[in-house]
C-alpha cells in the first residue's frame, strides 16, 4: 500500500471516529517518514477522545517533526493516559536512530 493511500484511509477513519483502525495507520506513516499526515493526524489528536489512539498520534507527530509540538506537548502532560504523558518527558528517544544516522 503506498503512503498516499494510507494518508487517505487514515482521514477516512478520523472522519468516521474509527479511532482503533487510526493507530496502526499512524505508526507505519511515521515509519515510512510521510509528512503529508501530518495535518491528519494533528486532526485526529484534537478530535479523539480515545486516549490510546493519542499516543500513537504523539508518538507519529514527533517521528515527523510536525510543527506545533510544543503546543501538543504541553496538552500531553495533562493527558488521562500515562503513555501519553510519558511520551512528553523525552520526545528526542523517538526521534534519534540506533545506528546514528539522522
Amino acid at each position: 500500500m503506498r503512503a498516499q493511500q494510507m494518508v487517505g484511509l487514515l482521514n477516512a477513519a478520523v472522519d468516521d471516529g474509527d479511532w482503533l483502525s487510526t493507530e496502526d495507520l499512524a505508526a507505519g506513516l511515521s515509519r515510512v517518514g510521510e509528512a503529508a499526515a501530518v495535518p491528519v493526524l494533528t486532526r485526529a489528536w484534537s478530535r479523539t477522545l480515545h486516549s490510546h489512539a493519542r499516543a500513537a498520534y504523539l508518538r507519529s507527530l514527533t517521528v515527523l517533526r510536525a510543527d506545533g509540538l510544543a503546543k501538543l506537548y504541553a496538552e500531553a502532560v495533562d493527558d488521562c493516559e500515562s503513555e501519553v504523558r510519558g511520551l512528553t518527558s523525552c520526545p528526542h528517544d523517538l526521534t534519534t536512530r540506533d545506528d546514528g544516522a539522522n
